[in-house]
């Protein structure tokens, strides 16, 4: 996505300056390869920069998300606890998990049974994790707008996710603090040189890293299956659809020689004057001996 590849592209500035600092020094200090306990001394500091590279992303990514949905939701309004005890179980059997695989990882490759057994473990307590999220807020943010209930969603989870790399991180200084130590009691020409060494080394496991997750985000995208196919490209039109000016006059013609004839029928029918000698009989009910001619309009 944009993080990775944003990310991505200060990784690569981190690596170039880090390789750059390290030929520099080399070349100012005339050393071609650090001596034996120099070089066994980087081993053991270098030993966990996958997993410190694996930490760095994942937090990063993970404020990235808190960041973006803090953003979205309105201030104030953001605030949400989630009423359940598994939730919490999880968050520190998660944290739990990510210290014993320093500590496994520390004396053993990622190929050992015990690390692959807590790395499964720890994507299926995740899962669960997430699962659980999902429950609760599709139980208790039922009646929220579904954007608002998946922004308080990832926030949740992006909360446990730094929690969790927080716990992973201190357990990883931690370890890594007896080595330190040895480093402090080397000249400070060893100490500069094992520092750069170890700079070039943790920004190429986080670029290749990321470089391996952006293909992996780009084969996802390619398998998303797309079912749209064109049927009928759009032809487009030489005049307006809308208003049919013909049809228009045309019916308001008809509309209103047609209100025009029931107006005058209606206005006929609520006429009550009395015009006949018949309409004396018809409304009145009286006898009727004879008309009487109207002798001003009659013409001799």
């Amino acid at each position: 996505g944009d993080f990775i590849d944003n990310y991505l592209v200060n990784a690569k500035q981190d690596l170039d300056q880090a390789e750059q600092a390290l030929e520099k020094f080399k070349r100012d200090q005339r050393i071609t390869a650090p001596d034996e306990e120099t070089k066994a001394l980087l081993d053991r500091v270098s030993g966990m920069n996958q997993l410190k590279a694996e930490n760095s992303i994942t937090l990063a990514a993970a404020q990235a998300k808190l960041e973006a949905a803090n953003r979205e939701l309105s201030p104030g309004k953001n605030e949400f606890i989630p009423d359940s005890p598994l939730i919490g179980q999880y968050k520190a059997k998660l944290a739990d998990l990510e210290v014993e695989l320093v500590g496994l990882l520390h004396n053993n490759g990622e190929d050992n049974p015990q690390v692959v057994a807590t790395r499964t473990e720890i994507e299926d307590v995740r899962a669960k994790l997430n699962a659980e999220i999902s429950r609760v807020m599709n139980t208790e943010g039922s009646s929220m707008n579904p954007v608002y209930q998946n922004l308080l969603q990832g926030k949740l989870q992006a909360s446990l996710d730094i929690a969790a790399a927080n716990a992973q991180g201190a357990a990883l200084k931690k370890i890594t603090a007896s080595a330190e130590e040895e480093i402090s009691k080397l000249p400070a020409r060893e100490q500069e040189l094992v520092r750069l060494m170890r700079n070039v080394s943790l920004t190429q496991e986080i670029y290749v890293m990321l470089m391996k997750r952006r293909g992996e985000a780009k084969i996802s995208e390619l398998m998303v299956p797309t079912d749209v196919q064109i049927v009928d490209r759009a032809v487009l039109p030489d005049r307006p659809a809308k208003p049919n000016k013909r049809l228009n006059i045309l019916v308001a013609a008809i509309l209103g020689l047609f209100a025009g004839v029931g107006l005058a029928f209606w206005l006929e029918y609520l006429n009550a004057s009395i015009y006949t000698a018949d309409d004396v009989h018809n409304y009145l009910n009286l006898p009727v001996l004879g008309n009487i001619p109207d002798f001003e309009k009659t013409n001799y």
